[in-house]
């Protein structure tokens, strides 16, 4: 209430600097024309507050228009949805009034548009079945996919958002990675683990983005879960292994048979 008290009276003061301003040059003939005795004391008052009067008449019928105004375009930007004041006698101030409203109306479709781009992007990122971060400059996360956030948060028990990439990633080959992309614009990658609850390996794929997005994301980090391959890996390496070794004793005394066969 007490800014609103004196947002009013600072607007009072413009509107009377307003009133007085034109008044001036007819005072100073009033002036001019009282020394000259022209004019007597009383009738150069009485016509210095009849201008007066008037200028304050015009000033606070038609230019308090334009201050609801810039008080009004100033309320907007703390709350959008402020409603408009109602114009009382000027026609250049109501078309502002329009103008302004139609600016209003524009802005709001555009937020709405943006607001719409965002969740659609996010939507688009949590289909995706890799885990997904969008980092600053700074290394610093500015968003996540539910993959993400499944994995990270849960293990972590702390939020993503706003965390620098070394606390959501503890390994060196990781953050070398990404300080090369971010520093080089090149895609980079990296293998890392990590042991708790259970033993996993991840490949980490850094590409910085062509242009900057709004929430200042420069690059997207792409967790691409390797433990399946490499345990399917391993049982193909111990399965030919244990296979070669199995076979090299009968096939031994296969050769031995066979040499004594073609020998005299």
């Amino acid at each position: 209430m007490a800014d609103s008290q004196s947002f009013s009276a600072a607007s009072l003061r413009r509107l009377t600097a307003w009133a007085l301003g034109p008044c001036i040059p007819a005072w100073v003939v009033l002036a001019v024309l009282y020394f000259l005795e022209h004019l007597s004391g009383l009738d150069a008052l009485i016509s210095a507050g009849a201008v007066f009067m008037l200028m304050g008449i015009l000033v606070f019928t038609r230019l308090a228009d334009f201050e609801r105004l810039v008080r009004y375009a100033e309320a907007l930007f703390k709350n959008p949805d402020t409603p408009p004041p109602s114009m009382t006698s000027s026609d250049t101030a109501q078309r502002l009034m329009n103008a302004i409203n139609a600016l209003r109306k524009l802005w709001a479709e555009r937020r709405d548009e943006a607001e719409d781009l965002a969740r659609s992007r996010q939507d688009i990122l949590d289909t995706l079945p890799d885990p997904l971060l969008l980092l600053d400059r700074q290394r610093r996360v500015k968003g996540a996919n539910r993959a993400a956030i499944e994995l990270l948060e849960r293990e972590q028990g702390a939020q993503l958002q706003g965390r620098d990439l070394a606390g959501v990633i503890r390994d060196p080959k990781v953050l070398d990675a990404a300080d090369q992309a971010l520093s080089q614009n090149k895609n980079t990658e990296a293998q890392f683990s990590v042991s708790a609850p259970i033993e996993r390996t991840f490949k980490a794929l850094m590409v910085p983005l062509r242009k900057t997005s709004k929430d200042d994301a420069e690059m997207i980090l792409v967790l691409q879960e390797l433990t399946e391959l490499l345990k399917m890996d391993r049982m193909r390496a111990d399965f030919v292994a244990n296979a070669s070794h199995e076979l090299r004793t009968p096939l031994t005394a296969v050769v031995g048979f066979v040499e004594t066969l073609i020998g005299p």
